[in-house]
């Protein structure tokens, strides 16, 4: 190499191909110690590019990697609890922020690819068994809710009253509202408008009370 550089206009050189790298070299592979896999993407056609640490921050990254998937089987643990004791609506909203803030983390740390690959999809399982869990929370409470209001507008009616604004606890959700107001049809041939998430006005007319 030595020669090669001392005389690059060399014909002698013509029959060698060489290239020459800048990237890190070590004598023996002990002296890169752990090695992990941080990613594997596509450089360009047929070219594909590998990142990995090595040393010190290899070692990082696997002692994370392992924290990482005790607390992915943490969080499973609590989804299988919330499936058994019916979570509240805040209990379910706030193990929701729990798995999308685990995923944020999981995404931006330093791990091995496989390892990422895999908790990142035990995760959305997770996302999706929440998701689950909150429409049925949402279906119990509408179900509650559409019981006590059905009742509430037969006494109404009954009583000669053909105008009505009932407080209704379903929150937000556009869906469990529609419902609701839906459900209430079917007692009453009305004109239902939705006030505010809470309140809902009725115009009783044509009740069907029997």
């Amino acid at each position: 190499m030595g020669s090669l550089i001392s005389e690059p206009a060399s014909e002698e050189w013509a029959s060698y191909s060489v290239e020459f790298c800048g990237g890190t070299h070590i004598s023996n592979t002990r002296e890169a110690g752990a090695f992990v896999i941080l990613e594997e993407t596509a450089v360009a056609k047929g070219i594909r590019r590998i990142s990995a640490i090595t040393g010190d921050y290899a070692v990082q990254a696997i002692q994370q990697a392992v924290s990482l998937d005790k607390e992915a089987a943490a969080i499973g643990v609590a989804v299988k609890a919330m499936k058994v004791k019916e979570g509240s609506d805040g209990e379910l909203d706030a193990l929701d922020d729990t798995v999308l803030s685990f995923r944020q983390r999981l995404e931006a740390l330093s791990v091995s690819q496989v390892t990422k690959n895999r908790i990142r999809g035990q995760v959305e399982a997770l996302q999706k068994e929440v998701s689950v869990l909150k429409n049925q929370a949402i279906v119990k409470k509408v179900d509650r809710v559409v019981t006590v209001a059905r009742e509430e507008v037969r006494s109404l009616y009954a009583a000669g009253i053909r105008t009505a604004v009932l407080q209704v606890n379903v929150g937000s959700d556009a869906k469990a509202i529609k419902r609701v107001l839906e459900d209430i049809k079917k007692v009453c041939y009305n004109r239902g408008c939705s006030l505010n998430e809470n309140y809902i006005i009725f115009f009783l007319y044509n009740c069907n009370c029997r």
